[in-house]
């Protein structure tokens, strides 16, 4: 029979090699997004994909369904845009491109 002083230490290391592995994962997802967010072309992408979700839109609808679909959306765009809370000052130069682009659009 295992001593249950034994089976308590296993279970606190394999709960701190789970919290380290998490902890490495979300460097690289951090990494990966800023690899992504680094590029112009890569900016445009993330914009163009919180304008599709929603992000800075009501999901009310006044019909359940379709809010829901909605607010489905906007919680992944919401996501993305949380992503920038790791690298501020791209969020800071993609809205800056996004005046710019704005103000040399076509459609004025």
């Amino acid at each position: 029979m295992i001593n249950n002083s034994v089976g308590y230490a296993m279970d606190e290391d394999l709960r701190a090699q789970r919290e380290q592995l998490r902890k490495i994962q979300m460097a690289v997802e951090s990494q990966d997004f800023n690899a992504i967010a680094t590029l112009p072309e890569g900016r445009r992408l993330l914009r163009r994909l919180m304008g599709e979700c929603g992000v800075f839109q009501t999901s009310f609808t006044g019909e359940g369904l379709t809010a829901a679909h909605k607010e489905g959306k906007r919680v992944i765009g919401l996501w993305v845009l949380d992503q920038f809370n790791n690298c501020p000052d791209l969020y800071i130069q993609l809205l800056t491109e996004q005046t710019n682009d704005r103000r040399n659009s076509i459609d004025d």
